[in-house]
């Protein structure tokens, strides 16, 4: 699991699990549920689609795919977190274009690559 806090946006003080993102080996890219609103809400919803979560850091994260289908407003941050998670994977791997070195960053069950929904 690779996790990266991104810096804060416009100098706001947000806490750095709001700014948090994870990619696990499957490529599926969880991101904290606060971001639709309310963490529970959003966390319970999960549970009618059994839609797999992450607790850290004592708070939730969803899979961005999943974020985006159901709340559809929250799109835009989910694709500014993706970009800044693209570019910590680029300088992770060293490479300058990290789509061609990524060969596990794969979508599963239905899921989107990650990579996919960036660009």
């Amino acid at each position: 699991m690779l996790w990266f806090c991104l810096r804060s946006s416009h100098g706001t003080k947000s806490p750095a699990w709001k700014r948090s993102i994870a990619i696990n080996r499957e490529g599926i890219v969880f991101v904290p549920a606060v971001i639709a609103g309310k963490e529970k809400d959003v966390s319970l919803f999960t549970l009618c689609d059994r839609t797999p979560v992450l607790l850290c850091f004592d708070h939730v994260y969803v899979p961005v795919a999943w974020m985006v289908k159901h709340f559809p407003t929250c799109r835009a941050r989910c694709r500014d977190m993706m970009m800044a998670a693209l570019s910590g994977v680029q300088e992770t791997l060293g490479c300058r274009n990290a789509r061609s070195r990524v060969s596990n960053f794969r979508g599963r069950a239905g899921e989107k690559n990650y990579l996919g929904f960036v660009s």
